[in-house]
């Protein structure tokens, strides 16, 4: 049996909220230090329209974004090419 952690995907996006705001004046008047989602969804038309995808969306919750960003950019520091 495959060890659950080799066997898991998640997609997780970050925001730094406060170069957005101008931005997202237009759409939403939203004001947040910074957005992390995360979850099974691809950001494909199909993840939109037929796949059965979970998102999660936080904002304002500062410890889960610099715990992601801090993983992310241990990752990016230290990985390899394929």
């Amino acid at each position: 049996m495959r060890n659950i952690a080799q066997a898991m995907q998640v997609e997780v996006v970050l925001i730094d909220g406060s170069s957005m705001d101008a931005f997202l004046e237009d759409i939403r008047p939203v004001r947040a230090k910074n957005f992390v989602f995360l979850g099974s969804h691809n950001m494909q038309p199909p993840a939109l329209r037929s796949n059965d995808e979970a998102m999660l969306r936080l904002y304002n919750k500062t410890e889960i974004y610099n715990a992601f960003l801090t993983h992310f950019m241990n990752a990016w520091n230290t990985g390899t090419d394929y």
